[in-house]
């Protein structure tokens, strides 16, 4: 693998950025998946910037399409937001096991 310099890593993001908008067909039960790893990934204090913003906009407006399908996602989603709200892992889960 090459490492890119900052210019030719603007440059890839600006063809993908120029591209017509990708469909993934995924079950809806992934998608919430993804939405409470993307969570966790905004938690983090050094994540924040335009990728952070576009990932919030991102959960954001799945929330809501999921939210139109079974009411009271959205709700959930927002909670994700909220440490409030946070769980402890099972003692059942070990560090660095995943999720089942």
């Amino acid at each position: 693998m090459q490492r890119l310099t900052k210019e030719e890593s603007l440059e890839l993001y600006r063809q993908l950025d120029a591209l017509a908008p990708v469909t993934l067909v995924i079950p809806a039960a992934v998608v919430f998946n993804l939405i409470g790893q993307c969570q966790l990934a905004l938690r983090h204090p050094s994540n924040h910037g335009p990728s952070a913003l576009a990932a919030r906009q991102w959960i954001e407006q799945v929330a809501r399409y999921l939210d139109g399908l079974v009411p009271g996602t959205f709700d959930l989603v927002q909670m994700g937001f909220d440490g409030r709200f946070d769980q402890p892992a099972p003692a059942s889960q070990e560090e660095g096991e995943a999720d089942a």
